[in-house]
């Protein structure tokens, strides 16, 4: 459990990143959840960690002043004597918690000089005790296996967690959760793995085994091509219920088999083009299986769109000197593989923040640093589509088909879904039925013209979705 547990609301995730940052870098473990949805906030993780926590500290905003959720959690530290309450803007904290003085940091540099952060260290001194030296912290991360059913996830988990490989196949029923520390950056970091249970058609009702997960891999059985479709579609299906979709990495398993290796170098390049970080491995022979759970650690912490020390990092956007999103701005793009994702990403947290101009700024970036290639056009147009800037998702879909002399089943199968995403409905019908005219032998043609024929349904004369 944690020395300290934030409180604070959705709208305020920025600040809380800074602050969660500054207190683990100080030495004290720190609690604070960036995809929590609303509603969930007494769930029984956040009411445990809230119950252990030595230390709450309450961001007080517009926002979090209005939340019963904000307001719920810092009654039980006062209650307890553990409430250290800050506040951000020019606000008075609800009544029956506005006993305790407040950090001021409507004004914070983000610095531990600064007044208000030195006020908070103190007062956090006292209720959580001395810290533990600086530099060494412990955090907890979640991570998922998500993929078709038969590629392997079970296997790759006991590798890792036990070095162990059977050849028995053992299907895992709901999910099984293993446990593994690792020091990633000097930072020891506990995984929890969910092994995920796995499904020829992923249904809704696992998509809650993903809620606050920090990372996830998603496996393909490099001897089956239409495993890789699959989890294309189910990367989808996981990154709409993210608010921000955390970190992942594709697992192409079982490179023992060389002989029956089935998906071809061109469905690869597209998912890199598309920004996928794609990774040959194999369970059996014990081949890249650390590596791989290495980056993946080192992706969720560095990856969250929390501040972080990276001040050096030189951003030409107009922001003002006392802009958080300026310090957020520095830290996802210098920690993000991708530059161009990471721009469309922060375009729709400014929009959120009603940076409208700002959010232009960050699309047109997006769109100036895209690699010119299809499938990196595809993958901006998903995010685009995330933050509502439909027009620019079309325009690059209409692009990325145009340049592609020969679409492979994957991209097309993309495609497909990205343009029923859109409400496209007769341009994804179109791209469904190309599928099955380039595909007569593969396993999902049943699925794929079930889908055919429901879109067939919704887009008659007069209910188009267009």
């Amino acid at each position: 459990m944690s020395d300290i547990f934030i409180s604070y609301a959705r709208q305020d995730r920025f600040i809380a990143g800074e602050l969660a940052y500054v207190l683990s870098h100080e030495g004290w473990s720190v609690w604070w959840d960036s995809e929590l949805l609303p509603g969930q906030a007494f769930n029984s993780v956040i009411e445990q960690e809230l119950k252990n926590a030595r230390c709450v500290v309450a961001i007080w905003s517009s926002h979090s002043v209005k939340s019963r959720w904000v307001r719920s959690e810092a009654a039980e530290g006062a209650d307890r004597d553990l409430l250290v309450p800050v506040i951000i803007e020019d606000v008075v904290p609800p009544l029956g918690l506005r006993e305790a003085q407040c950090a001021d940091l409507r004004k914070w540099d983000g610095t531990l000089s600064h007044e208000g952060c030195a006020a908070l260290m103190r007062a956090v001194r006292v209720k959580a005790g001395k810290p533990k030296p600086a530099g060494v912290t412990e955090l907890t991360r979640k991570v998922c296996l998500v993929g078709a059913s038969g590629v392997g996830k079970t296997s790759l988990v006991r590798r890792y967690v036990s070095s162990i490989f059977s050849d028995k196949y053992l299907s895992t029923i709901g999910v099984k959760i293993d446990r593994k520390a690792v020091v990633v950056a000097e930072t020891q970091v506990q995984l929890i793995i969910w092994d995920i249970e796995g499904h020829d058609e992923f249904r809704s009702m696992q998509l809650h085994y993903m809620k606050g997960m920090n990372g996830y891999f998603v496996v393909v059985d490099g001897t089956r091509q239409e495993t890789l479709e699959r989890a294309i579609e189910i990367d989808q299906l996981v990154r709409d219920v993210s608010q921000v979709p955390p970190p992942r990495i594709a697992l192409l398993n079982k490179a023992d088999l060389t002989d029956k290796w089935a998906v071809d170098a061109r469905s690869l390049q597209m998912m890199t083009d598309m920004g996928w970080d794609c990774r040959v491995v194999s369970a059996k022979i014990d081949r890249g299986v650390n590596d791989a759970f290495h980056a993946l650690s080192e992706m969720m912490l560095t990856s969250s769109w929390s501040f972080q020390d990276l001040r050096t990092v030189e951003i030409d956007l107009d922001f003002d000197d006392d802009e958080r999103e300026a310090r957020l701005l520095r830290a996802a793009l210098s920690r993000q593989r991708n530059a161009f994702l990471a721009w469309a990403r922060l375009a729709g947290i400014l929009a959120v923040r009603n940076k409208r101009e700002l959010a232009d700024k960050a699309v047109l970036r997006a769109r100036r640093s895209t690699p010119n290639t299809p499938g990196a056009w595809i993958a901006l147009a998903e995010e685009f589509i995330r933050i509502d800037r439909t027009r620019e998702a079309v325009d690059l879909l209409e692009r990325a088909i145009a340049q592609l002399s020969q679409v492979d089943s994957t991209t097309r199968l993309s495609l497909a879904s990205t343009y029923a995403r859109l409400g496209s409905g007769r341009k994804a019908l179109q791209q469904y039925q190309l599928w099955l005219s380039e595909n007569r032998g593969e396993s999902m043609r049943g699925e794929i013209e079930n889908r055919v024929n429901e879109l067939k349904r919704l887009t008659e004369p007069g209910q188009d979705q267009e």
